[in-house]
């Protein structure tokens, strides 16, 4: 069986407002903690309404410690047709909306009138869509996304604030990012040598913070 391709949209940048107006007829009303975008070419289908909760930074796509939530609105292709999805391979121009506040790698990317290549373009990803399989990234970006994100998950497990077992620990980390659970030991591990988590006593472990 062939291993389908993760929904993941990669953005170059901001559409030229001018653009814009030239593009969408009549000119769309801007709602609120919304942009549109240069996307580039597709990995797999996306439909209107998909969704995205995790933001990969530049080429190297380094995870960035934000949490976010992300809905694809509206579509539109290289000739300004309206689509009901994006289709595999093509490249887009897309209207994104974010629950809260735009994330300031969104804000930071370039305004454009073209699918121009940008080296420290954002990719944006559902969670389950993606494998953080741990061997694959830098234990660095791994740690930024698990101090920023899951604190609390490691918190509701314990009667006791801001501690966790090592169980707890790899039950948050196979659960939530959809790894390995030897992985998970694995970067716990690492975590241990680099001081990131600490132990308190003889079952408990600790979060540190940075």
């Amino acid at each position: 069986m062939n291993q389908q391709s993760p929904k993941m949209l990669t953005l170059l940048g901001k559409v030229d407002r001018r653009l814009l107006k030239k593009l969408v007829n009549p000119t769309p009303i801007e709602k609120e903690n919304s942009g549109w975008f240069f996307v580039d070419y597709s990995p797999s289908e996306i439909l209107l309404g998909s969704r995205f909760d995790v933001l990969l930074e530049g080429s190297e796509k380094s995870l960035v410690p934000e949490m976010t939530y992300i809905k694809l609105l509206y579509v539109l292709d290289q000739f300004a047709n309206k689509l009901e999805s994006i289709p595999k391979g093509f490249q887009t121009i897309c209207q994104l909306h974010f629950a809260s506040n735009l994330p300031n790698e969104i804000k930071k990317l370039p305004a454009l009138t073209d699918w121009e290549y940008n080296p420290e373009s954002i990719t944006i990803a559902w969670h389950e869509d993606i494998k953080i399989d741990y061997p694959d990234l830098l234990l660095k970006d791994m740690y930024k996304i698990v101090s920023s994100q899951i604190p609390h998950v490691f918190i509701s497990y314990s009667l006791k604030e801001n501690s966790f077992t090592k169980r707890d620990f790899i039950e948050a980390i196979v659960s939530m990012f959809k790894t390995e659970k030897s992985s998970a030991e694995q970067m716990l591990n690492d975590m241990l040598l680099l001081g990131h988590v600490k132990q308190k006593n003889n079952k408990d472990l600790e979060l540190v913070t940075q």
